[in-house]
């Protein structure tokens, strides 16, 4: 299992699916959960499925899931494609976060 951290500017269409039409083009269109990923194998790409999305918040993370991010001491990736902010990661980190401390880049 693992757990997958992710925002998207896509309508969700389904508890488990989120579709091609974007949702509005301010930070209230963004949305910032957790997916649940069982049967991951990192040596296969196909693999894994998602089995749960959790902690749904629009324009940010939830409490905790910002503490699961911080606490975890572990580094994170941020992957930004085909979004309207794509041109300004370092100023969405922060704000997604929530701890108001620059990205270490």
């Amino acid at each position: 299992m693992a757990t997958v951290y992710f925002g998207t500017n896509r309508r969700q269409t389904g508890p488990l699916t989120f579709g091609a039409a974007m949702g509005p083009l301010d930070r209230t269109g963004l949305i910032c959960a957790e997916a649940t990923v069982d049967g991951l194998t990192l040596a296969n790409a196909d693999s894994g499925r998602i089995t749960a999305i959790t902690h749904e918040t629009a324009t940010g993370f939830a409490p905790a899931t910002r503490q699961a991010i911080l606490g975890s001491g572990k580094d994170l990736l941020v992957s930004s494609m085909g979004s309207p902010m794509r041109s300004r990661p370092r100023s969405l980190v922060p704000r997604l976060i929530g701890n108001g401390s620059p990205p270490r880049w």
